[in-house]
């Protein structure tokens, strides 16, 4: 179908001395508005192949208007095609993201922190904490310090059974420590079940069996820390827990104060 040619005299008017000029789509991007509008740079993008007046037919407010539309789409295909490539190539892009992770660390955790103070982030990170808010262990304070105490690095510092990331690193960009995580996703609340995690492997588990998590295809996986977290769970936590009698005993002097 062939544009119709608007004439000159028809895009054109004068009014009160004040030449102005019919923008031919005000009436698609901005209906309720008059579609005559000031002929002059000021409203109007230049236009060398119009030879009258030397301006565009669109104003400058619907040009930018057509414009973020186009984006608005572009994104969306891109979106599209980001999704299908990453469900063609899932194992490949999870590799990819592995090793710049790995390479890139600090670049890595850092936006990370810098999404999760955003508003989306926090919208996400809230929901996230009330589907596992349940599943809260029950241990005393002295369980938990001597389960970070037997996941110590060789510097003496704790640390993510699974990844090595310390408390310190953990709190500079979380401000908070390290979690407690379940190994047996819906397994006890006790200090039996349990290994000091950060936020990101905590995420990366989910409800996940510890071998289908933690293999030779996870990037931070050696054998020596993954026999340290089955020692731990099969006989050596059980040194650490606190009687009954003595909880009973502390909860008693705590509400006794």
């Amino acid at each position: 179908m062939k544009r119709q040619k608007i004439s000159y005299e028809e895009s054109h008017r004068n009014i009160n001395d004040i030449l102005e000029k019919k923008c031919n789509k005000h009436n698609l991007y901005f209906p309720e508005e008059n579609p005559w509008i000031p002929c002059t740079l000021e409203y109007f993008y230049k236009n060398v192949s119009s030879k009258k007046d030397g301006l565009n037919t669109w104003c400058k407010k619907c040009a930018i208007q057509k414009s973020s539309n186009k984006l608005k789409e572009l994104g969306e295909t891109r979106k599209k095609y980001r999704k299908n490539s990453y469900q063609k190539n899932k194992e490949k892009e999870k590799k990819q993201a592995g090793l710049w992770f790995k390479n890139n660390k600090e670049r890595a955790l850092w936006l990370q922190s810098r999404w999760r103070k955003s508003d989306r982030g926090k919208e996400k990170y809230s929901f996230y904490g009330q589907i596992r808010k349940p599943k809260n262990h029950k241990m005393t304070s002295q369980e938990w310090i001597d389960t970070k105490e037997y996941f110590k690095n060789d510097n003496g510092e704790y640390c993510c059974a699974y990844c090595g990331m310390t408390e310190d690193e953990h709190k500079k960009f979380t401000t908070k420590g390290l979690h407690r995580e379940h190994v047996i996703d819906n397994g006890r609340n006790d200090i039996k079940n349990c290994v000091p995690a950060c936020i990101v492997c905590n995420r990366a588990k989910d409800d996940k069996p510890l071998n289908e998590f933690y293999n030779s295809n996870n990037r931070n996986y050696t054998y020596e820390k993954y026999y340290k977290i089955y020692i731990w769970l099969r006989y050596d936590c059980l040194k650490y827990i606190v009687p009954r009698k003595v909880q009973d005993r502390v909860k008693l002097k705590r509400l006794s104060k």
